[in-house]
């Protein structure tokens, strides 16, 4: 702008498409409850016979990240700098994705209750029937687990600012002080669909650890769902035992010294007035 005041502009545009695999596409599971009988509690094997490669699931092509940076020179030894920034949570869908039956079937079986057991060594373990792919739909036993994704997908978004002072002493000694802070706007990871309930969540004739998922398919097992879990950093999603939040602060400031030669520094960041934590120095002779 001039020979005071600097200012960036920028931006960038992400896209995460669904992930596939090198034939095809990622696994899909439906929970009970969509209304079509060819759906409930089925897999699509996506790519497959007459399954979009995608799983039907939607992702954003608009997810804009812009960012401003602004440094304005008060005077020649006194400088102010502050920035924001805004970035699209860049988590990768196909890690939590990648192993879902039928490629890999996590089988869980569940005692009666916790003074009994699930079987004897004589039993073994039940055999598990490879499934015939056919036209793209699967069906999956009641005890297996299984991650799924949600038709519209959203991912959420970090933002970030900070304000820094940077003073420039007498004797080559620099002073700066800054403050610097990161926000997360919809927190994804899974979320359990066949949560249990505390004294059977008010339902008559429920037993307390009955789930919801579990009266359709007749076992209490894990089913996953992927993707915003909680609106900001500490939330719990609503209606659930412990919702509440949680916030961190903190800050510090340096001061700094170039040597005799110019060349090394020794650099201390000091904890600000009424923070714990310990005080660390580095560089020749400490």
């Amino acid at each position: 702008m001039n020979r005071k005041l600097t200012l960036n502009l920028g931006t960038r545009r992400n896209y995460f498409p669904v992930p596939t695999r090198a034939d095809r596409g990622l696994e899909r599971y439906w929970f009970p409850g969509t209304g079509d009988a060819n759906l409930d509690n089925r897999v699509w094997v996506c790519g497959v016979g007459s399954v979009p490669k995608d799983c039907g699931v939607k992702v954003s092509k608009k997810l804009f990240a812009p960012s401003i940076g602004i440094a304005y020179r008060v005077t020649d030894t006194f400088v102010i700098r502050t920035g924001y920034g805004i970035n699209t949570d860049p988590w990768n869908v196909a890690r939590p994705m990648r192993a879902n039956h039928p490629l890999l079937t996590a089988l869980t079986i569940n005692a009666p209750n916790s003074y009994s057991w699930t079987g004897t060594l004589r039993e073994g373990i039940p055999v598990l029937t490879e499934p015939d792919l056919g036209n793209g739909v699967v069906d999956i036993p009641p005890t297996v687990v299984v991650n799924t994704m949600d038709t519209g997908f959203r991912r959420g978004y970090i933002q970030s600012w900070n304000f820094t002072l940077q003073k420039q002493l007498g004797g080559g000694w620099v002073a700066q002080a800054g403050y610097v802070a990161t926000r997360q706007t919809g927190i994804m990871g899974f979320e359990e669909r066949n949560y249990g309930l505390v004294g059977g969540g008010g339902h008559p004739g429920r037993p307390a650890d009955q789930r919801p998922v579990q009266l359709l398919l007749g076992q209490p097992v894990q089913r996953d769902l992927l993707g915003l879990v909680a609106e900001r950093a500490g939330e719990q999603p609503a209606g659930r035992p412990g919702q509440g939040r949680g916030q961190k602060r903190s800050a510090a400031w340096a001061v700094a010294r170039p040597s005799m030669t110019g060349r090394r520094s020794r650099r201390c960041v000091r904890p600000a007035s009424g923070l714990r934590a310990s005080t660390a120095c580095w560089g020749p002779g400490w």
